[in-house]
């Protein structure tokens, strides 16, 4: 429990994003994990703060981050699918608690997926 919350601390005060904005993968990772924490301690009274600066950092990462194409601005694979799994991740578990992120941000995630499946090689 102390280390989730020193953790969920930890992002939520220094989150990987500089003064201009900019964010990657990292800001990304973090974000999502903020928001799995903020909902496995339902009753911590930080949960609230946690769960919003989660939700919008998850946002803005994925507007800066992902091109309207679906393809990780990166220019890696190995970072696309990363930020992949950080966005799909964070999506699924907040519709698993009804919590509303955007029509922008779901779209993103099936464009990444769509890309994902052509360079996939089966």
């Amino acid at each position: 429990y102390r280390t989730l919350v020193e953790h969920a601390e930890y992002v939520h005060r220094f989150p990987e994003v500089d003064d201009a904005g900019y964010n990657n993968n990292h800001a990304s990772a973090g974000f999502a994990g903020l928001l799995f924490v903020s909902l496995t301690l339902p009753d911590h009274p930080r949960k609230s703060e946690w769960l919003e600066k989660s939700i919008q950092g998850l946002i803005t990462c994925c507007k800066y981050q992902t091109y309207r194409d679906g393809v990780n601005f990166e220019g890696s694979t190995s970072y696309h699918m990363l930020t992949l799994e950080c966005f799909a991740y964070s999506l699924i578990l907040c519709q698993q608690h009804a919590i509303r992120i955007g029509s922008h941000f779901v779209e993103s995630v099936f464009k990444m997926f769509e890309y994902a499946s052509r360079i996939i090689d089966c």
